[in-house]
């Protein structure tokens, strides 16, 4: 069943979309001058700040997701994958 259409703006972003249907993304932010993972918020159809945030490296990015958990690749030293349990949604 389609649960609804939505205009999830910038292309080319990289997107993961949880077991429970929920949709991240990760942007470069001009002001803070760094990554930012955000959740899209289908009720007002605008992207919010994740609390998962917080626990990303710098040089983190989101590849893909699997069940509730988002996968980050950390290109530092040699390419490792890193996954972040994020709990059932609210």
């Amino acid at each position: 069943k389609l649960m609804g259409r939505w205009k999830l703006g910038l292309p080319y972003v990289p997107l993961a979309y949880t077991a429970d249907a929920r949709l991240f993304r990760h942007v470069f932010d001009k002001d803070s001058n760094k990554y930012q993972l955000e959740i899209f918020d289908r009720a007002t159809n605008s992207w919010k700040s994740s609390e998962a945030a917080g626990m990303l490296s710098t040089h983190s990015y989101l590849v893909g997701a699997y069940g509730t958990s988002l996968a980050f690749e950390n290109r530092m030293d040699g390419v490792r994958v890193s996954w972040i349990e994020l709990g059932a949604a609210r």
